[in-house]
């Protein structure tokens, strides 16, 4: 039996989006927790993820009619994950959609940086 707490086994941060300016953000702030960063757009890198991300961020409005699947498949295998979405403050459709999709946590983009750190500080 060992100390660590779940959360302190997944060494991952994982982004699904396809904005290169948020990924490279989103990767600073892996850095910072020591954590690696992966960035995936398509469901299928579900595959690749093992084994367990810490956190998992979804930016919605790339994310398409897959995000409640991904976020099923994902709470099954991983449990311990934070799910997390990420949208514009303005976007009150894309938010809509994370909150009835399932996401734990919901930030904006304006908040990332902070809203992630936050996210894994707490553990």
């Amino acid at each position: 039996m060992t100390d660590s707490s779940p959360k302190e086994s997944l060494k991952s941060l994982v982004f699904f989006g396809k904005d290169f300016m948020i990924g490279s953000r989103v990767e600073g702030v892996a850095r910072n927790h020591s954590l690696t960063f992966l960035r995936f757009d398509k469901q299928e890198a579900l595959k690749e993820i093992s084994p367990g991300p810490r956190l998992v961020l979804f930016d919605i409005a790339a994310t398409g009619d897959d995000l409640p699947e991904m976020i099923g498949t994902l709470k099954n295998a991983y449990p311990a994950t934070s799910l997390v979405g990420l949208a514009f403050h303005t976007d009150e459709a894309s938010l809509d959609r994370g909150k009835k999709a399932g996401l734990h946590t919901l930030i904006t983009r304006s908040n990332l940086v902070d809203g992630l750190n936050r996210i894994l500080e707490k553990g």
